[in-house]
């Protein structure tokens, strides 16, 4: 960027030195603009008059000066200047030495491009071989008691990375110099990148030395509507290759109203989420790289510690965080009853560039779930999101797996791989199917393991829903189904077999397991199960059937069989050994019905007896048979003895 300075120096100098030499024929002006053009490659105009003082000081006034673009820029002015002050020493500036006591450049605007092959209106055509050449000899010699720009405006775009920012109402002043040296007493103005409006104001001098090409900041305060901050910085090969270091020393902002002032509103479940933001942190710019380290951050009541990496040129995010705690669901948009609404935002997470790590250390709330000191990686590039591996405390248990999303095509795709150990399946089921149904009729109660290797399409619940496919399996030790006792209802339906009024049950409406496993796989948003198993201590049960997720409704068949064990026979359903009885779930998640009806116990008593006459009939059939058969050879015995005799 010096050579900004550069070509506007050369344009103050060969307008005074021709003016002063061609005053009295008046046509210095095109004389002028032709020496500015073969020094620069540009074309200057001069639509205004200007005045001269001569020695001691040569004094030059101009007003309207335009310098174009070069060649590939041709469409637009490279700069304009509406007001052009100049007072240096005349004998000074003959001896090749140049001190200007004042110069002033009021009404300045700039229009900076840069276009998709990286080109720019600045460092394009003939001024890389002059300007740059010229240059360091004139600003080692150059000195000036005041130097002042005025009310002006610079306007950047670069195709190439498809931004833009400009300047306004820029104001600064620099103080008395030594040879190569500035001091830029105050700085002002407004920097607006597309709809951020920015204020900047220098609170201390700033030291601008040419010979080291260094610039230091000690205090400079940036701020706009809901935010302020105070920085500093140092740049060093200021006009060659810039590297920056500095430190934003004090940090606050309320990001909801900066964004509103910016016609940007945050759709967020918590309305105070997004309020406060403050902090420090340590940056370094090298080209398109800007590296963040020390971040020291708050936002709302979250601290944030780590360091990132930026390329300025292609937005890559690369992170190493560390933070205490969050409630993830006060920043997600505000909970819908519509099961169609859109969940993602699509566009924004297909322009994601991120590889990173975050680390909590307590704990944080997503999606309701209370999720214990989690840590994640995170990648998002070329349109697929990866989260994984996931490690966290979740459901009383412990949580470890990860997903993908792909957001390549015109619907997201979505693919999990998930382990759960040790959890509390009561949690667990609340989570899934909602409180309101748990403690309702019947669930489970227990620590189980479960794991999910599922996909999913769509971008609203019931598309999730109705896409689910993949494979599940949920088992447990020493666990309880809550809501009814098998012994009780097994018992009750033995009594009505038997013609009994069943007596009244103080026992409670729960079933011990010591065993408890369901393998499943799931299609198009219905839970197939196709081994469930429940042991206890009196009776196994096994079966199949399904769960639909869309209309909530259970259908399973079940088999219960009364074990033989010692525990059976001193109960009351001992004479049910051995039995094979129908069992039914049916219903909705929120009002589950388990069917044992003692017409089945006669069906299947029925069906025992008549196994058993049959067997009975059979076996008489067959002593009838071998005593008939035992009967029969006696008597051939008894003929062939004859027969020898």
């Amino acid at each position: 960027m010096k050579k900004l300075f550069f070509i506007l120096l050369i344009v103050v100098l060969v307008i005074a030195g021709g003016a002063y030499w061609f005053i009295k024929s008046g046509e210095y002006k095109p004389y002028i603009e032709q020496q500015i053009e073969q020094l620069t490659g540009r074309q200057v105009k001069i639509g205004g008059e200007v005045n001269l003082s001569f020695y001691p000081w040569l004094g030059l006034v101009a007003n309207d000066v335009s310098i174009s673009s070069t060649r590939d820029f041709a469409q637009a002015d490279f700069a304009k200047i509406k007001h052009l002050r100049l007072k240096t020493r005349l004998l000074a500036l003959l001896k090749h030495k140049a001190h200007a006591d004042k110069v002033l450049f009021e009404g300045l605007r700039l229009n900076l491009l840069t276009d998709k092959s990286d080109r720019s209106n600045w460092s394009t055509g003939q001024e890389q071989t002059t300007t740059t050449a010229l240059a360091p000899d004139w600003l080692k010699r150059l000195t000036f008691s005041e130097f002042r720009i005025v009310d002006a405006k610079i306007k950047y775009q670069n195709k190439s990375s498809n931004s833009s920012m400009a300047v306004n109402n820029l104001n600064l002043s620099l103080g008395k110099s030594e040879s190569g040296k500035y001091v830029l007493k105050n700085l002002t103005g407004g920097l607006k990148v597309k709809d951020l409006g920015i204020n900047i104001v220098s609170k201390q001098a700033i030291t601008i030395d040419t010979r080291s090409e260094t610039i230091v900041a000690k205090f400079l305060r940036v701020s706009g509507v809901g935010f302020a901050t105070d920085l500093t910085a140092t740049v060093n090969k200021a006009f060659s290759k810039p590297v920056v270091n500095g430190s934003i020393l004090k940090l606050q902002a309320n990001l909801r109203k900066t964004l509103a002032a910016n016609s940007i509103k945050l759709d967020t479940a918590n309305k105070k989420a997004m309020q406060s933001l403050s902090g420090t942190l340590d940056c370094s710019v090298v080209g398109d790289k800007l590296n963040l380290d020390n971040i020291k951050l708050k936002l709302d009541k979250t601290n944030i510690q780590g360091s990132a990496f930026i390329n300025t040129k292609n937005t890559a995010v690369n992170f190493n965080l560390q933070a205490d705690s969050i409630n993830l669901d006060d920043y997600l948009s505000a909970a819908t009853d519509d099961k169609n609404a859109p969940i993602l935002p699509v566009k924004f997470l297909r322009g994601l560039n991120l590889n990173g790590k975050i680390k909590f250390s307590k704990n944080i709330v997503y999606s309701g779930l209370n999720l214990l000191k989690p840590s994640m990686s995170i990648n998002a590039k070329n349109k697929v999101l990866k989260i994984k591996p996931i490690n966290t405390g979740v459901f009383d248990g412990l949580y470890f797996g990860g997903g993908t999303i792909s957001l390549k095509g015109k619907t997201p795709g979505y693919s999990f791989n998930e382990n759960l150990k040790d959890i509390n399946t009561k949690s667990l089921l609340e989570y899934l199917i909602g409180k309101d149904y748990v403690g309702g009729n019947i669930w489970l109660e227990g620590k189980g393991n479960a794991s999910a290797r599922v996909n999913l399409y769509g971008n609203t619940v019931n598309a999730l829903i109705g896409s689910l496919s993949g494979k599940m399996d949920l088992s447990l030790n020493k666990g309880v189904i809550k809501g009814i006792n098998l012994m009780e209802e097994l018992t009750r339906a033995q009594m009505l077999a038997q013609k009994q009024i069943p007596h009244k049950s103080q026992a409670k409406k729960e079933t011990r397991i010591n065993k408890f496993s369901v393998n499943s796989r799931a299609k198009r948003g219905i839970i197939y199960s196709n081994k469930i198993l429940a042991l206890t201590n009196i009776f196994k049960v096994t079966g199949t059937g399904s769960a639909n997720l869309l209309t909530e409704k259970l259908e399973y068949n079940l088999i219960l069989e009364v074990l033989n064990t010692k525990a059976v026979k001193k109960t009351a359903v001992k004479d049910l050994i051995g039995y094979k009885i129908p069992l039914t779930l049916r219903g909705s998640f929120a009002d589950p019905k388990i069917n044992l009806d003692y017409k089945d116990i006669l069906k299947v008593k029925a069906r025992q007896e008549l196994k058993k006459k049959e067997a009975e009939a059979k076996k008489n059939l067959l002593e009838k048979e071998k005593a008939r058969l035992e009967e029969k050879l006696k008597d051939r015995f008894k003929d062939k003895l004859k027969d020898l005799f």
